[in-house]
């Protein structure tokens, strides 16, 4: 990461968006896991119950725990997707900033704004969606521990009751994890400010002629100079945000990981 008032030029600056796009990568994936491991679990069949109302009770909660589940799938694969095209976005404009603050790199730097104006519709829409998205998953996996509730009162077998209490468990640390999400979402709507903001100059600077890339590349560093500390000071804060999702995205899947042995033992 560049001190403030500076950003690496060169390869050692690519080298490091590979790293920050691969942990992004691992995110994602733990995130995925999570809920890939929602829908694992097979319809509690219940035993035989007592009363007819149980029985039905009983199906019909299970049966909404489990579509419970397709929707957050469904919701997770639409939030992961979002962050990828953000945050995609954002490397391409850091490509764009250091290459066109030297004057070798400036052909490749115009190059490369072409694809971050391609890219600009999607990156907006995608990034208005993540915590639209947070807030929709938040509200399912409160709902779902609602309905586990509701089966822990109707469930008979004490197998079938350490199996929901264990996925309670679950969608509890899943809560969580989303929690540190929407900070992750407030700290990339900050980030977005900045590149937007970048992407801005670049436009303008790009419908510009120079005498030479020398001065065309003094122009551009002197125009960008202002938002390498915002920049800087976003992807700081997205690291620590990011780790801290990261952890948390673990313990989830370690927590459904075990329920479904659960469910598997019975």
């Amino acid at each position: 990461m560049a001190s403030p008032g500076q950003l690496q030029t060169g390869p050692p600056h690519y080298k490091e968006a590979e790293v920050i796009a691969g942990r992004v990568r691992i995110l994602i994936a733990a995130g995925a896991l999570v809920v890939l491991l929602l829908d694992a679990f097979l319809l509690i069949s219940g035993g035989p119950a007592e009363r007819r109302d149980r029985q039905e009770r009983l199906e019909a909660l299970d049966a909404k725990r489990v579509r419970t589940s397709e929707t957050l799938r469904g919701l997770q694969a639409e939030y992961d997707q979002s962050m990828v095209t953000v945050t995609g976005w954002f490397d391409i404009l850091d490509e764009v900033l250091n290459l066109g603050r030297t004057s070798q790199g400036m052909e490749q730097a115009r190059s490369r704004f072409e694809a971050a104006t391609t890219g600009k519709p999607q990156a907006e829409t995608a990034a208005a969606a993540l915590a639209v998205l947070s807030e929709r998953i938040l509200g399912e996996a409160k709902q779902g521990r609602e309905d586990l509730a509701g089966l822990l009162e109707v469930v008979t077998d004490v197998e079938d009751e350490q199996f929901l209490r264990s996925v309670d468990r679950a969608y509890e640390l899943l809560i969580r994890t989303h929690e540190i999400y929407s900070q992750l979402n407030q700290t990339m709507h900050e980030g977005y400010a900045a590149y937007s903001e970048l992407y801005t100059v670049s436009e303008k600077f790009f419908t510009e002629r120079f005498r030479s890339t020398r001065e065309a590349a003094n122009v551009y560093d002197f125009r960008t100079e202002k938002l390498i500390p915002r920049i800087t000071q976003f992807k700081g804060g997205y690291n620590e945000r990011r780790n801290e999702a990261l952890l948390a995205a673990q313990r989830a899947a370690e927590a459904f990981q075990r329920s479904r042995e659960f469910n598997e033992a019975r």
